[in-house]
């Protein structure tokens, strides 16, 4: 009677063990870029999740973002899908973000071994520029051998003028260097 007993509790026991389920590893979690910006106040990264799991794993893999949201959850194994794993998550506001991949239990299914972390930055886009700003002129560019000689800013207009010589014009005998306004040259001598 003794033994009939302790067969059927060995009986229940390898019953309770027959549901565990092989589980596979978590060993890294990686974004798709560490800094984004946000664009219309959304910005996407791709998280991707890598372990090691065989055909006849069965575990659970919640991904927590660190802004708030709800986690993902997936299961993987070989129906679903084995390592590596991609997620995409929109963050809605700035901030540095910690994203935690873990095993744990997903619907009926036990938590994968491991975990693994990364961090995102979410900055917020640069300030526009004030109005007057935007309707900045091009900087007045002369052509060589010219200079600026005036500009105006508000309205982009400039003149420019002959760059003197960095040395005066060697003018032949019984003619002297002269300068007039914008005009070099050499004439008779006085």
């Amino acid at each position: 009677m003794m033994n009939g007993k302790l067969l059927i509790i060995a009986a229940l026991m390898a019953g309770c063990f027959a549901n565990a389920q092989a589980a596979g590893t978590i060993t890294r979690i990686e974004p798709s870029a560490a800094a984004v910006v946000l664009q219309d106040g959304k910005a996407t990264v791709k998280f991707t999740v890598s372990g090691t799991a065989e055909e006849g794993d069965n575990c659970g893999l919640w991904i927590e973002y660190g802004d708030g949201d709800s986690p993902d959850t997936r299961i993987v194994n070989q129906k679903e899908g084995l390592f590596p794993r991609t997620f995409d998550h929109t963050f809605t506001k700035a901030g540095g973000f910690s994203v935690n991949a873990k095993g744990q239990r997903v619907k009926q299914t036990f938590g994968c071994v491991g975990s693994a972390s990364t961090f995102v930055n979410v900055t917020a886009p640069a300030a526009a520029k004030p109005a007057a700003a935007a309707k900045a002129t091009p900087a007045a560019a002369c052509p060589d051998g010219w200079q600026l000689a005036s500009q105006n800013r508000n309205t982009g207009e400039f003149s420019c003028n002959a760059k003197p010589p960095a040395a005066k014009l060697a003018c032949g005998p019984g003619l002297a260097y002269y300068e007039k306004g914008s005009t070099i040259g050499c004439r008779r001598g006085k």
